[in-house]
């Protein structure tokens, strides 16, 4: 059995001296005057000793029966503490939860406007890698993706972001000093995110001013968050048509060098082949000979277009995109089918269409003309597809975007959300509330059980004081 405590001792040596304070509120008061503790002090003591079985009903003679003091606390000693500052805790809570409720009537209201953007399935099929396929084996290819990174730079670029400023005049509304700082501001208030869907999600959001209870004034915000969310995509659109346009010229210029260059050289081979011709009259060709010289001219104009193709997307893309990847791989596959259908090595006759070096050098010279020939008109015809669609692509005005979701004027605030600001003070508060009491009936049970190390302990804090 635990030993008492000397102020567990001094209550159950006042209870054998007047037993009459177990039952007799009264008696109970005044005994508790006289050894300068509260009637409610006693009480509890008294109570603690009854658990104990030391005094009332359970008490005992026999040492090895008595119930042992708990060296612990019960779940029913927390309650009873809760219950005993339960109006302390009350008003904590109610105060604080008022105090936040009307903080968060007075605070700025923040309104958003969204916008869902992908970019425009023309614009991907405008030239010849649109033709191409988007996977390979299940693996994207990233050409959508490159897009949509293109609409996430150009709405961060400061083109935009200035010309956004000065229509708006935005330096005012967020009443800063320059352009650099309302760059921030305008940074700071919409959020750009791609999303796994491969589309471009763009929040702008904007507040009222404190003690903005007038309709009007919120009105007012929302109507701008949606006009301002809607200039930057009518911007966003704008830009992208020019850098489109851009890369159009410049794709078109480069097909119509080479258009011009193999129109050229096509007629410099017609004309040769005309003149050898009417040096030599008619040559007939074996059949055979003449499907391998067919064959192996085609293969050949093939690698060429891959070439092209493959220039063209290194321009563009860069060597590192999936998509130059692809027409690389095609490209050396086109070569290899080459090689091993007619042998030979790199140079001007690598194959020569089924070269036999008994063939007289006059059919040689011919079959050459007649590959070169080949080999153009199919370059000259692939070129000249691709130089109409350059032209077409140049002078086209069509939207480059698709804005699935256009900004709104929102109904609702984003924030404050007041019911749960309020929440979750009032929870916070109730935790901090029953620590706090816990703390402070701890003190006050040390001050009514042990003044005399109360009161040491109220000594010693007042000289730290002091001294400090």
């Amino acid at each position: 059995m635990q030993t008492l405590t000397d102020h567990e001792k001094k209550i159950l040596e006042l209870v054998k001296k007047h037993p009459e304070i177990l039952d007799n509120p009264a008696e109970r008061e005044k005994i508790a005057k006289a050894n300068s503790m509260t009637e409610k002090t006693l009480r509890n003591r008294i109570a603690d000793l009854k658990r104990y079985g030391l005094v009332g009903d359970k008490v005992t003679t026999d040492d090895s029966q008595k119930v042992s003091p708990r060296e612990y606390p019960s779940l029913l000693d927390y309650i009873a503490v809760i219950l005993r500052w339960k109006r302390t805790i009350f008003l904590l809570v109610f105060f604080t939860c008022a105090v936040v409720a009307v903080y968060s009537l007075i605070m700025p209201k923040t309104y958003q406007s969204h916008a869902t953007i992908v970019p425009s399935e023309y614009e991907t099929s405008s030239t010849f890698l649109g033709a191409l396929p988007t996977s390979i084996m299940g693996i994207d290819l990233g050409r959508g993706s490159a897009e949509i990174f293109l609409f996430k730079a150009i709405f961060e670029s400061r083109t935009l972001q200035d010309a956004t400023i000065d229509k708006f005049g935005l330096i005012d509304v967020y009443a800063v000093n320059n352009v650099d700082e309302a760059i921030e501001e305008l940074t700071s208030r919409t959020i750009i995110t791609i999303t796994n869907e491969n589309t471009l999600k763009v929040i702008y959001s904007h507040e009222t001013s404190w003690f903005s209870w007038s309709s009007e004034r919120e009105d007012s915000t929302k109507k701008f968050v949606a006009e301002v969310a809607r200039f930057m995509i009518d911007k966003l659109d704008q830009l992208n048509r020019e850098y489109q346009s851009r890369e159009a010229k410049s794709y078109r210029e480069f097909i119509e060098n080479r258009y011009k260059g193999v129109k050229t050289d096509l007629a410099f081979l017609e004309d040769n082949l005309k003149e050898f011709q009417d040096q030599h009259e008619v040559i007939m060709l074996d059949e055979q000979l003449v499907a391998n010289f067919q064959t192996a001219a085609l293969l050949e104009a093939e690698i060429i277009k891959k070439e092209i193709e493959l220039s063209i997307g290194e321009e563009k893309h860069g060597a590192d995109n999936p998509l130059v990847t692809n027409l690389r791989a095609e490209l050396q596959a086109a070569k290899s089918a080459l090689n091993a259908s007619f042998g030979g090595t790199e140079g001007e006759t690598r194959y020569l269409l089924g070269y036999n070096k008994d063939l007289p050098s006059m059919l040689q010279d011919y079959l050459r003309m007649q590959r070169d020939l080949l080999i153009q008109t199919e370059i000259f015809k692939f070129l000249t597809t691709k130089f109409e669609e350059a032209k077409l692509r140049e002078a086209e005005d069509i939207p480059t975007i698709q804005v699935l979701d256009y900004p709104h004027v929102p109904f609702l605030r984003s924030s404050p959300r007041r019911a749960m600001m309020v929440v979750t003070t009032g929870v916070l508060m109730i935790i901090f509330s029953v620590i706090l009491v816990f703390v402070l009936d701890f003190f006050s049970r040390i001050r009514s059980e042990f003044p005399e190390q109360y009161t040491e302990i109220r000594r010693l804090s007042r000289f730290r004081k002091k001294k400090d």
